[in-house]
């Protein structure tokens, strides 16, 4: 009887556990007060960050199966996103303190969302970037498989006129960003968390090896040459030290161009057609 009694108290409360009315005060406050900066940042307000984002990792697996009982945002609106959305956004960004295998399982369920059109593409779009802990996280993780699955859902979920999203996944999925970002991060930034098995890579590794091993094999080739080929063979060190520096400036002005892109993506897209 006892037993009973308990399916009948656990089944009856546990779907309703994370709605508006069962969240504490200082939660609903934190959802009601909480912004996001237009160039990414999560700012709690109405409650100790640390005291909400905990609430949010705690209970992300029930809170997320009720969106449309989100405490509803004060949010003074220059678009059409509404405080229901825009609470949406604040969960989504909360989620971002969650560690690194569980915030994929969030993606996971994130994407599924969108491809049934019960979260904005905006949302979707913010978690993948990544707008506070988890910036760069899906670029730099790109090896993961699961993360690759992920990157090929959201570019199907991408609407089509957003061709520059498109473009900045499509980077991110073939390990490009990760190398824009490694060449242009500061010293002093701390790295973004990465997945079990993956290291962070030197920047454009691959192609600096490739530039080496060209180098290399004309050096070779000047020093088997006779005294004939002397001075062709002069040519070709002389033309090596330049192409040597060029390659390095390509790369340095490719991965620049790479990274302001991914700074222009970043910045939260303010127009409506993007919170529908």
């Amino acid at each position: 009887m006892r037993t009973i009694l308990f399916l009948i108290i656990f089944h009856g409360i546990i779907p309703q556990a994370m709605s508006q009315e069962q969240m504490p005060p200082s939660i609903i406050a934190g959802f009601a007060q909480s912004r996001l900066g237009e160039s990414g940042g999560l700012f709690v307000k109405g409650v100790d960050q640390e005291e909400f984002t905990s609430y949010i990792t705690r209970n992300w697996k029930s809170i997320i199966k009720h969106l449309d009982s989100l405490p509803i945002s004060n949010a003074t609106f220059l678009d059409d996103s509404g405080p229901r959305n825009y609470a949406v956004f604040i969960f989504g960004a909360a989620c971002e303190w969650l560690p690194p295998q569980e915030y994929v399982d969030f993606l996971e369920q994130w994407v599924t969302l969108s491809e049934k059109n019960e979260i904005p593409y905006q949302a979707l779009h913010d978690a993948v970037v990544g707008v506070s802990k988890k910036n760069y996280f899906v670029a730099v993780n790109w090896e993961d498989p699961r993360i690759k699955a992920i990157l090929r859902r959201v570019i199907a979920a991408t609407p089509d006129e957003d061709k520059d999203a498109k473009v900045m996944y499509k980077e991110c999925l073939s390990g490009r960003l990760a190398d824009n970002y490694m060449v242009n991060k500061a010293d002093d930034t701390p790295p973004p968390e990465t997945l079990p098995g993956i290291k962070l890579k030197a920047p454009f590794e691959n192609q600096l090896t490739r530039a080496k091993q060209l180098r290399s094999r004309k050096d070779s080739s000047s020093r088997l040459s006779d005294g004939t080929s002397s001075i062709r063979s002069d040519r070709q060190c002389t033309q090596s030290k330049f192409e040597w520096p060029l390659v390095l400036i390509l790369i340095t002005v490719g991965g620049g161009i790479g990274f302001g892109l991914f700074r222009i993506l970043k910045s939260r897209i303010s127009l409506s057609s993007k919170r529908k």
